[in-house]
Parts: C-alpha cells; sequence; structure tokens
C-alpha cells in the first residue's frame, strides 16, 4: 500500500438513497446492501439499498423492548446471527433477529460504548463505572475488568453518565485498545489481550481525547485525537502505548469519527469545522492517505451544518470492498461512494505533452512535469495552492490546460504550466563528458488562473455532486451525475455535456444523456477524441456527440480502468532488397486504423479487445509504439501497437534470449507514466520512491525513428550512453546507410566517435542476433538474406570501413587520420600494411617539412600511438617487419615490452643482409610469410639460392607456386615438377600424379602412376608409346584385368581381356562371375565358345538362383519379425501411459499382456528424463541404438532404420529382373517361378508395412524432449541424403592448378 502517492483518489461513483427520517447517528450494513439505521423516534428501519425501499421497520422502545427515550450508544450487524445488536446508555442489550426484536441483556452500570470483535465470537461493552465486559456470541458472561487498575482497597466506581470510553479491535482479533476519559480524568489508551488481560497503557501527560479511536486493521498504528493549544492533532501509538507520529488537521476542527478501511491504507475522519467569517459549524468527511512520512489529503466532501438535516452523523467503510464509503446524515440521506486509485497524467501521444502528473493534497495540487524532471515524493516540481480543497483535476487535450474541480463545487480553469528553457549540455575544456551551463532550472511558475468557469443563467447544478470529469476538447466537458428518479426511487445514472468557454469563464450545459446501467468509468481519449464509458453490466458504450450513447463491446468482467489505442498506426520498415517495391504508395480502400480498448479490472485481469492477456497486472501505459503493462511477478512487458492488430501481437512470451519486449523491473513496481515520443518509464516502488528506467525497447524504438530522419548524432548519443550496440546504426537500413555515409560523418563531427562506431563494427546483423523484431504479419513479408541482391553481399565491415575511408578522404586526412586508421584495421582481413604505410609516410612528410608541429595535425608517434592501443603491439612489430621498414619496426617495439637487447642486434643482422631480395627472404622466412620469401628468393640466379627455394618448396608444399615462378627456367621447372608428382603420388593421388609425370615425359613413372587408377585406357596407351611387345601386353593385361576382377570392376576386366590378351574364355568366366549374363552369352556366340554356355554359365545361374532365394527366404523371416516387434512397441508406447487410469476389463487382456511384457523388457524404464550431457552421453547413446536392445528407449528408431534396409533397392531389382530373364532364357522356367514367387511375396510385405515404417517415431513417455532433439537431427541428416542425392560432387578438381 505504499505505491499511491503518486495517484489521486478518484470518485467512480455516488450512489444516494434517502430514508426520509430522521435518524441517529449510529448505524450497521450488511453485505446484501442492507443499512440498518435508528431513528430519533428510536425506530430500527432496515433499507435496501439495492431497491432503494425500506423493508422493515420495527419500533425499540415499548413492551419488554427499551425504555422511553434510551439513548442509543451501539448498533452492529452480526453476521454470524443475521442479527443486530443495539446497546444504550441504559444497559439495555437488543437484539433484532428474523424480523422481531427482544432484549437479551441489561447492565445496571450502563453501556457507553460496543465493539464486536472481527471474527464476531466476542463483544466488549464498556460501562459508566469503568469496567469492560466480555462476552460471547451467546451471550454468556467471559469476564469483567476495570479499565483502569484498582489498588486492593479500592471498590469499583459508581456509574458516571458523563464517563466516556471507545472501543477498537485490530483486524486479527488478538488484541484491542480502549481509550477512556472522565470530566476529573484525562482520557488514557489502554492494551488488552482477547481475554481482557491489560498489556499496555499510554504515558502520562498525552492529553487525547477519548471520543476518538481506530485502530489500523493491520495492527501498526492505533489513532486517536489529541487538541492543544495552537492546533488539532491525529496522533498514533504503538501496541505498547508509545507515541509513533502524527499529523496535523489543516483546518479549524474537531473530529467526532475515525476509521481505517479494511486494507489499511485510508482513514477517513468526521470532522466540524467553524466558518472564520460566519461562525457557523459545517461537517465534512476528510480522508487521508500517508507516504514517506507524509499524510496527504487525498478527499474531502462537505455536508449540512450542525444539526440541520444535511448534517453528517457517521460513516462506515464496507468491510468486503475497502474502496467503498457510506455515510449517513441526519435527515436520511445515505451516500455509498466509490473510490478508485488513479494517475492523473496529461494525455496526448505527441513531442508537446509534458506528461504533467498532478497530486491532490487537500488545497494544494503538486505538479511536475515527468518529461523534464522526475522528483522524489513527496517533492514536486511546483506547489499550487486554491482556496478550498480538491476534488478531481484533469487537462484539456493538446492545450493541457488545467482544470481543477474543489469540494465546494468550484470548477477553476488553469494555463498549462510554463517551463523553464531546456540548457544544452556544452563540452568544458579538462573536463570529461558533457556537462550542464549555470545553475539547474528552476520550475518556479505555477500555472495560471484563467477564471471560474461559472454556469451561464445562474444555473443551480452543484458540481460537487459531479463525478469522473473529462475534457473532450477545447469546448466540451463531460461528467457523470446521479439524481433519484420521484417515482421509482431508485438512483438515475446521466452523462452530462457541457460547452465551456475560457474567454467568457462561462459553462453551460448541453445535453443530458440517461446511462443504461450503473457506471464504472469515464474516459476520453485525445488523440482520436472518442469517448468510452463502463458499465458494472461488463459492457462498454461510446459517445457521439451530441448525445448518442451506443455500445462499443463487451468485456469479460467489470473494468474500472479503460483506455484506447490505435493499432496499426505506423507503417512497416522499408524493404531493403527489392529497390522496385513500393508500399508507401497509397491505398484508397485501405480501412482506417482500428481502435482498441485496454481495460484493467481491479483482480489484475488485463484486457485488450476482449481478450484475457494477463492475470497479474497491476498497472498498464500506453506510449506512442507500445503498450506496457507490469505484473505482480514484477515484469514489464511490451505489445507493439503500431502493428496492424492481431492475435499473435498480443503474445508477450519472451522469443529469444534478447526479446526486449520483457524485461525485469524491481518487486512490487507500479507505473507511473510513460513519457511519449521518449524513452522515459517512470516507475514507483513500494517504499514509495521514483524511479525511471529507459527500456530496451523504447530505446530502440526511438533510435530507429531517428535514423529514419536521418538524425545520426542523436541516434548516436542515445546508443552510446544507453549501451546499445552500435552497428544498429548500419543494420537498421544498410542501403540507407551507405547512402547517407557523408551525412552520417558530418552529423557526428567527431573523430572520437566515430572512431568509437567503428571499433565496434562486427560481422554479425544485430537486428536479427540482438535485437530481431517480433514476429508479425510485416516481418513476415521481409526476404531472407539468400534472395539480396548480388551487389550487397560484401562484407559488412568492409563495406562500411570503404564507404566512410572515402567520405574521411575527402574531407581531409588530417582530422580524422586516426578514424581512416581505424577502417584499415577493422577491415576483413585487417590491412595493418596499410595503415603502417601511412604512418610511414606522415613520417617521411614531418622529416621533409622540417618544421615544427602543427596545432591539431596528429604526428607519426600519436598515430602510431593509436595503432598500438587497437592492435596487438607484437602482431605490429611482425607487421611492420613484413614492410621491410626498420625505423618504423624499431618505433613499434619501442612501443612494447621486448629487450632492445635483444630486438636491436636481431634486426641489425637482418639490415645487414645482402642482396635485398636474400634480405626480404630471411624476414618472410621469420615471420613464417613462405609465399612472400618464395616469391623473392626464386627472383636470385645463383644456385645456392634456388636450392634454398627447393628446400622450402618441399617444406612447406609450395609446388605450385614454384612451378609457376619457374616456369621461364624448364630444368628448374621440371625438377619442381617431378618432385610434385612423387609428392602426389605418396600421398594417393596417383593419376594426377601421372599426368605431371607425362608432361616431364618420365613415360615409365607414369605408366605406374596410371596402375594404381582407374583409368587403364590410358596404362595401354603409355605401354604403347614405350613399344611393349605383344608378351609384354598379355602379360601387363592379364596383371590389370586380374586387378579389375578383385576390385569387382568385371565388365572392365572382360574387356581388357578381351582387346589386349585375347582370351575370351577367361573374359566369360569374368562376367559370368559378376552376374553380365547377357554380356558372357554375348562372347560365347560372337567367339564361337557356345559349350560355355552349359559349362560355364548355366551352373553360375543355377547358383546365384540358389543363393537368391535363400537371401529372400532369410530376408522374409527377418522382415515379417522385426515389423510385428514394431507394432507391439508402437502400440505398448501408446497405450502404456494410460494403463493406470483404465479399469479392468477381460477384453483387454491381449493388450495388457503384451504392453506387460513390453515394460517387463524394460525394468529400468523412468518416466523421469534424467538430464545427462556431454560427449559420453551421445557415445553411449549412438552403442545404445546400434545394438536395439528390446524394451530399449531406441527400440523403435533401430527397428524402423533395419527394415529400411531390408526393403530392396534399386540394383538389387535389377539383379533380380536379370536373373529371372537368363533364367528363362535357359530354360530353368520352374527355378524362374519359385524367385520371382518369393520376391513378389516379399515385395507385398514391404508394401503392405510402409505405413507404419514411415509413421513418425513416438516419443517414450518422460523423454518427449530428447526424442524430439534426435527428430530435428535425423530430419537433418535426412534432408542433407536428399540434397546429396539431387547434386552429389565427385572429385573432380587438380590440386596442381590451384592458385597459391
Amino acid at each position: 500500500f505504499f505505491w499511491k502517492e503518486m495517484r489521486n483518489l478518484l470518485t467512480l461513483r455516488v450512489r444516494s438513497a434517502l430514508v426520509d427520517q430522521d435518524i441517529k447517528k449510529f448505524f450497521s450494513c450488511d453485505s446484501d446492501s442492507h443499512i440498518y439505521v435508528i431513528t430519533e423516534e428510536n425506530i430500527l428501519i432496515v433499507w435496501n439499498l439495492n431497491t432503494n425501499k425500506e423493508e422493515e421497520s420495527i419500533p425499540l422502545e415499548g413492551d419488554e423492548l427499551l425504555e422511553s427515550k434510551s439513548e442509543i450508544t451501539g448498533c452492529q450487524f452480526i453476521p454470524d446471527l443475521e442479527a443486530t445488536c443495539i446497546c444504550t446508555k441504559q444497559g439495555d442489550i437488543l437484539l433484532y433477529e428474523n424480523n422481531s426484536a427482544e432484549v437479551v441483556g441489561s447492565f445496571d452500570a450502563g453501556i457507553v460504548s460496543m465493539a464486536w470483535s472481527p471474527d464476531y465470537e466476542l463483544v466488549i461493552f464498556a460501562t459508566q463505572n469503568g469496567t469492560l465486559i466480555e462476552m460471547t456470541k451467546d451471550w454468556e458472561l467471559v469476564t469483567e475488568v476495570p479499565i483502569n487498575e484498582l489498588s486492593s482497597d479500592q471498590e469499583v466506581a459508581e456509574p458516571n453518565p458523563n464517563f466516556q470510553a471507545r472501543l477498537s479491535w485490530r483486524g486479527d482479533g488478538k488484541v484491542f485498545a480502549c481509550v477512556a476519559s472522565a470530566p476529573d480524568q484525562e482520557a488514557k489508551l489502554h492494551i488488552f489481550d482477547r481475554a481482557c488481560v491489560k498489556e499496555a497503557t499510554s504515558e502520562d501527560g498525552v492529553k487525547m481525547e477519548g471520543t476518538n479511536l481506530a485502530w489500523r486493521p493491520s495492527g501498526s498504528v492505533i489513532t486517536c485525537t489529541q487538541r492543544l493549544p495552537q492546533r488539532y492533532d491525529t496522533i498514533f501509538f504503538e501496541r505498547n502505548g508509545l507515541r509513533h507520529g502524527e499529523f496535523t488537521f489543516r483546518e479549524n476542527c474537531s473530529a467526532h469519527q475515525l476509521e481505517w478501511n479494511s486494507s489499511s491504507d485510508l482513514l477517513a475522519t468526521l470532522i466540524h469545522q467553524e466558518s472564520p467569517e460566519s461562525g457557523n459549524v459545517t461537517t465534512a468527511v476528510q480522508i487521508w492517505y500517508r507516504n514517506n512520512w507524509h499524510w496527504y489529503l487525498k478527499q474531502e466532501f462537505l455536508f449540512g451544518e450542525v444539526n440541520s438535516g444535511e448534517e453528517v452523523l457517521a460513516f462506515h467503510w464496507d468491510e468486503e470492498d475497502p474502496m467503498k464509503l457510506i455515510t449517513i446524515c441526519r435527515a436520511g440521506e445515505v451516500r455509498q461512494i466509490l473510490f478508485h486509485w488513479d494517475t492523473t497524467v496529461s494525455a496526448g501521444l505527441n513531442e508537446q505533452n509534458q506528461s504533467m502528473v498532478g497530486v491532490i493534497d487537500g488545497k494544494d495540487l503538486l505538479l511536475t512535469p515527468l518529461r523534464r524532471l522526475v522528483p522524489p515524493p513527496p517533492m514536486a516540481a511546483t506547489t499550487l495552492s486554491t482556496e478550498s480543497p480538491i476534488k478531481q483535476i484533469f487537462f484539456a487535450p493538446m492545450s493541457y490546460n488545467l482544470f481543477v474541480i474543489h469540494c465546494n463545487g468550484k470548477l477553476n480553469a488553469y494555463r498549462t504550466m510554463k517551463l523553464p528553457p531546456y540548457l544544452p549540455e556544452i563540452k568544458k575544456p579538462g573536463v570529461k563528458g558533457f556537462t550542464g551551463q549555470g545553475e539547474p532550472p528552476v520550475f518556479d511558475q505555477n500555472p495560471e488562473l484563467i477564471g471560474e468557469l461559472k454556469m451561464e443563467n445562474g444555473g443551480d447544478l452543484d458540481f460537487s455532486l459531479l463525478f469522473q470529469w473529462v475534457c473532450l476538447n477545447d469546448h466540451t466537458i463531460l461528467a457523470i451525475f446521479c439524481d433519484i428518479d420521484d417515482v421509482s426511487q431508485m438512483p438515475v445514472y446521466s452523462l452530462i455535456v457541457f460547452e465551456y468557454s475560457l474567454v467568457q469563464n462561462s459553462i453551460f450545459e448541453t445535453s443530458r444523456i440517461n446511462i443504461p446501467g450503473i457506471p464504472l468509468r469515464l474516459y476520453s481519449n485525445p488523440d482520436t477524441g472518442s469517448v468510452f464509458l463502463s458499465l458494472c453490466s461488463n459492457e462498454i458504450l461510446r459517445f457521439f456527440a451530441p448525445d448518442d450513447l451506443s455500445l462499443f463491446t463487451t468485456l469479460p468482467t467489470a473494468c474500472s480502468t479503460i483506455q484506447s489505442v490505435q493499432f496499426g498506426k505506423k507503417k512497416s520498415d522499408k524493404f531493403e532488397s527489392l529497390d522496385d517495391l513500393d508500399l508507401d504508395s497509397d491505398n484508397e480502400n485501405e480501412e482506417e486504423d482500428e481502435e482498441i480498448l485496454i481495460a484493467l479490472n481491479n483482480r489484475s485481469r488485463l484486457y485488450i479487445n476482449g481478450e484475457e492477456i494477463s492475470r497479474e497486472c497491476n498497472s498498464f501505459a500506453v506510449h506512442d509504439k507500445y503498450i506496457l503493462y507490469s505484473t505482480l511477478t514484477h515484469k514489464l512487458r511490451f505489445i507493439d501497437h503500431s502493428l496492424p492488430y492481431s492475435r499473435e501481437i498480443l503474445e508477450t512470451t519472451p522469443q529469444h534470449t534478447y526479446d526486449v519486449c520483457n524485461r525485469e523491473v524491481e518487486r512490487g513496481s507500479r507505473i507511473v507514466a510513460v513519457v511519449p515520443y521518449n524513452t522515459k518509464v517512470i516507475l514507483q516502488m513500494p517504499r514509495g520512491n521514483l524511479e525511471t528506467i529507459y527500456p530496451r525497447a523504447l530505446l530502440l524504438a526511438y533510435c530507429r525513428s531517428l535514423l529514419n530522419r536521418l538524425d545520426y548524432r542523436t541516434a548516436f548519443l542515445q546508443m552510446r550512453h544507453h549501451r546499445i550496440d552500435l552497428n544498429l546504426l548500419y543494420d537498421h537500413n544498410p542501403s540507407q546507410f551507405i547512402e547517407n555515409v557523408s551525412k552520417f560523418v558530418n552529423d557526428l563531427d567527431s573523430p572520437t566517435f566515430l572512431n568509437l562506431f567503428l571499433s565496434s563494427l562486427s560481422s554479425d546483423d544485430v537486428t536479427v542476433t540482438l535485437f530481431p523484431k517480433r514476429e508479425s504479419v510485416a516481418a513476415s513479408l521481409i526476404l531472407p538474406s539468400y534472395l539480396e541482391r548480388t551487389g550487397n553481399r560484401d562484407g559488412k565491415v568492409n563495406r562500411i570501413c570503404s564507404a566512410v575511408r572515402e567520405v574521411l578522404e575527402e574531407i581531409g586526412p588530417n582530422r580524422y587520420l586516426l578514424s581512416i586508421l581505424t577502417t584499415l584495421v577493422k577491415s576483413s582481413p585487417p590491412r595493418f600494411g596499410e595503415a603502417l604505410e601511412i604512418i610511414r609516410k606522415l613520417r617521411n612528410n614531418e622529416r621533409a617539412a622540417n618544421a615544427e608541429k602543427v596545432a591539431g595535425n596528429i604526428t607519426a608517434e600519436s598515430a602510431l600511438d593509436y595503432m598500438v592501443f587497437l592492435i596487438d603491439v607484437n602482431r605490429l612489430y611482425d607487421v611492420a617487419l613484413s614492410l621491410y621498414d626498420f625505423e618504423l619496426t624499431i618505433m613499434v617495439a619501442s612501443k612494447s615490452q621486448k629487450d632492445p637487447k635483444e630486438y636491436l642486434p636481431f634486426l641489425k643482422e637482418l639490415h645487414e643482409l645482402t642482396p635485398p631480395e636474400f634480405q626480404k627472404y630471411s624476414i618472410d622466412m621469420h615471420l613464417h610469410n613462405w609465399e612472400k620469401a618464395l616469391r623473392h628468393i626464386s627472383s636470385l640466379e645463383d644456385d645456392k639460392y634456388y636450392q634454398l627455394a627447393l628446400t622450402l618448396i618441399q617444406k612447406e608444399k609450395l609446388f605450385s607456386l614454384g612451378m609457376r615462378l619457374y616456369r621461364e627456367n624448364e630444368p628448374r621447372c621440371c625438377e619442381i615438377r617431378e618432385l610434385y608428382a612423387k609428392y602426389l603420388f605418396d600421398n594417393g593421388d596417383c593419376e594426377e600424379s601421372a599426368i605431371l609425370y607425362q608432361q616431364s615425359k618420365q613415360w615409365e613413372k607414369a605408366l605406374a602412376s596410371y596402375k594404381h587408377t582407374s583409368n587403364w585406357q590410358m596404362v595401354f596407351t603409355l605401354a604403347q608409346k614405350l613399344n611393349y611387345s605383344e608378351a609384354d601386353f598379355v602379360q601387363l593385361a592379364t596383371s590389370m584385368a586380374n586387378s579389375y576382377r578383385n576390385m569387382g570392376h568385371f565388365d572392365d576386366a572382360a574387356q581388357i581381356l578381351v582387346e589386349y590378351a585375347n582370351d575370351a574364355s577367361q573374359a566369360i568366366h569374368c562376367l559370368a562371375q559378376g552376374c553380365l549374363w547377357t554380356s558372357a552369352i554375348r562372347l560365347c556366340h560372337k567367339h564361337h565358345l557356345e559349350g560355355m554356355i552349359e559349362e560355364v554359365i548355366e551352373p553360375a545361374v543355377q547358383e546365384s538362383h540358389v543363393i537368391q532365394c535363400e537371401l529372400m527366404e532369410s530376408k522374409l523371416e527377418a522382415f515379417t519379425k522385426q515389423f510385428e516387434r514394431l507394432k507391439v512397441v508402437k502400440r505398448s508406447k501408446i497405450l502404456m501411459p494410460q494403463l493406470a487410469s483404465l479399469p479392468v476389463d477381460p477384453h483387454l487382456g491381449d493388450v495388457f499382456s503384451e504392453t506387460s511384457s513390453f515394460a517387463s523388457s524394460r525394468s529400468s524404464f523412468s518416466y523421469v528424463s534424467m538430464s545427462e550431457g556431454g560427449t559420453k552421453k551421445r557415445k553411449r547413446t549412438k552403442k545404445k541404438r546400434i545394438s536395439g536392445k528390446e524394451g530399449s528407449l531406441y527400440e523403435e528408431e533401430y527397428l524402423v532404420d533395419a527394415l529400411k534396409k531390408l526393403i530392396p533397392a534399386k540394383i538389387e531389382q535389377e539383379e533380380i529382373s536379370s536373373l529371372l530373364k537368363v533364367l528363362l532364357l535357359l530354360g530353368k522356367n520352374e527355378d524362374a517361378e519359385e524367385l520371382q514367387t518369393l520376391f513378389a511375396r516379399f515385395n507385398a510385405l514391404v508394401e503392405s508395412s510402409l505405413d507404419v515404417i514411415i509413421a513418425p517415431i513416438i516419443a517414450m513417455p518422460g523423454h518427449e524432449e530428447e526424442q524430439e532433439e534426435d527428430n530435428k537431427m535425423k530430419e537433418k541428416i535426412e534432408a542433407k541424403e536428399k540434397l546429396d542425392r539431387l547434386y552429389k560432387q565427385i572429385p573432380w578438381k587438380l590440386s596442381c592448378l590451384e592458385q597459391q
């Protein structure tokens, strides 16, 4: 209850009823809207507040009832007894129950006060002789004790008619307090426990009144009143009787009743105050609230003078609704006042809105423009003091004039507060960062009073009776009024429309519209001009000028906080990938932006467009781009209303790790205000202080809008201040950035800023990685990256660095030299050499100028220092050395931790080397720049240098580069080629090795290399070239045929035997071995070897038939067994989780036996998924899958894979088809029929089982997540296999042609 000091107590509804009899101050209420009042004639009237009718009227005086003219001292409704207990000063206790009244007890000492415990089990009576009597609800005496302690020789005093006492229980009913006073004694506070045992007494000398007492239900303080010579205070005590603070009434008054509401945050007081002018004493009810040790007067209701019919006699807070107050006047008027905590902030989604917040504190109005400052409560930017307590304030749209309704019915208008000018931040010499100019701004100009708006023609409408005032525009105001129907005596609510003029200070009623129900909340949207009214019947009405109220929507529950916003007001971001795509063209048929209602009820249910968004919302606000709401679980969530309305955008579940639409806030935080077109969100903490946060969602939206407007400097400063990745400057709209890179550099106008931006560049697109937009219809239209134009696919960092460097070089390199160096360093790969070249040129220019340093110019020394800051100095040393500039290298080395005694002799040794190319070779060898070293050493003709080059080529495998460098020197090039061919042969690349040998005319070595390849044609080509004899050809052919036969290349082996060995018989044997029946029969007839058909081919065919039949039978048996097991596994996985809840059914016997056997085979199975990770787990999982143990977690997957392997492939089917044809050709019809029948059975079984095999793997109970991950991985593997089948690359590239 400590976050409401920035909120005002808004009167939601006032409902009046008229008992129409003079009544006494004591009354009581029940939960069924019945009120029990006692008239001046001691008649108990039961009044129904819902129907506004009298239900019972019971005289309390008469036979067996109260004495005539008894003085009532207490009245309380008892829920457990469904009765009303009344006590009198004469000592009688009367109980009204079941439409009758009876006296249930009487005390001779009289009763001055009565208090029932919160659980209504006990009742305490204070008598005139200073004793407390405790009784149960069944009227059994518990105890009787004196209020003041008596000595052993003292007796209880006689009844004193002037004795006063008040009683009050703590909210938990364990203790109660009593304040008692007599004319000859000062009042004292006494604390008793539930058994009437005194625990504490207040200190002497505390001059309190004995007529007022209220214990805060939460138990923290006890409230009394105290009159001092100069002031009148409300004072507080702790349970131990010690003082605990106070606050002073702000009028010359006296309190006659104190009472806390059930939530312990509001203290209501009934006061009598004397007018200094007339001397008349009027009555009022004040409502106070405390926070940060400051007491705010939140509301004051003025009633009539004492002893008049409008005098307020008493009030009570509703026990169930802590925001409902019931008052009763002498003439019988009963008012039910419903309150609601509401933050009054100037509304309007525009940059002129200063988010002015007003906090009511009696006659003072605390004003603060939250756009400019956020002071800690109860402080404020300025305080507007008025003549009378304030009832409500509201702001006019656009002009933001302030209207103040006072409790006396006055309506004042004020001009908006004048704010001091902004003082731009400046950079002072010698001061880090930016600082303000001079003194801070002073907010000392209060809003200027325009005047009091009065009814024209002397209208008699009392503005204090109206509630929920709103300003529609610069001439219209609306308010709600409650009247009583003359016929039905029921309350009638109406919406009154006023026209006002600030020039004439006048206001007049233009229309009065009856509200079809009980109003709950009136709201006006200053941006759209819409007015909405929520009813207690869950309906939302919309007002249309001049006098129309129509149904807008119906909510699931009644909501006391409503607001509207337009969805889809802004267009989506521009497309980058298609230059000719025009999304900004006007669409004549485009619908207007949809206005959606946001509603929050008292049970933390948030609704948008009637759909429940959250069940834990405690506040919400509307920004120009987002709807923000905070939750009871300390989250701040964002909904983007710039997109067209859809159910998907209302989803606030985080979609990724860096989702900016969700963030944590401090426990108990509530939204006070969100500054439009800004990044501020002001939260109030439970302890009362205000905190300003800058959520990433608002910052990104603001920065994106700045980038769209090409305001690069402001965007950069915001991102730098709030530590947003500066890559967003480019990634937000890459093409726009490149087109405006010159403006970007000029806007930043600072080498430091530019260096910061360049040094933070990365290749990642932060709009995808860090700040991705939430999925929406608009986002789904954005083209994927692989469809971007080819011209835009250069490296991001290189593209930015090149564009920025071009601009900087045009501006002039002197000022932005460090930035140019940064662009070179950040390039990919880094261009350190070019950066050092710039420094070397700068050093040379300095020497050539031979003049003093020009102010503002950067020296080579400072540029080098900057390079050392960006790059590891040891790496920079190597780069400097690779430039072969020893002086520059020494400059870099001096910036490092290297020992001069080590690097100076080394550099000197290198410097003395000759010739220069050998010097460069030595440096490159030291730096491991092998290719550069080879280029330098190859330029030297001496043989000793060639030997060094040859050693380097063999060691670092630079054969291709060596052949190119020595291309003009054929002997050396041939030697390198032969070395390369040998290297390739040793590493298994025999075909390329053979080609290189051929180039070197090493025919024997080339032939030997070709023998190890599948290119047998080149083997015999080279044999022909080497003039092999016929015998050598036959020997070579026989050897090659045997090799190819062993490798399974039967067709090639047969061709070699026929063409080069002239051995058709062996070729036929080879073809028969490879089941190439047609080719074998062809050779038999071609070479007149028909006898081999019967001798060789027929036995081979018969053997193949037997093998295929046996293989088919084994496959058929294995497939049938595994397929039946697969069906058992799938059924068991589905049925197992349901078995526990199924009743015993004899018809389920097969299912139970099948499933139980499956479960028993997996005795180690658990429904709880164990978390285990790492390489060991993956290895164990792989072993389990391979084993496929019966009942294991992966058995189904194993069975599916095993069945897929048994399915005949295309080549297998072709083999069967070929075998069937040759069997028929040889006359083996019965064998062919047997094989075909067997293969047809197998194929039919496979076709019937495909539906089961291709069905998704069913997850084992308790392992769903693990199974899902496996399925995803399996899908990726299958997709890769399909891609390989679509386009499978073969080795075609020659390594000797690759560039090095």
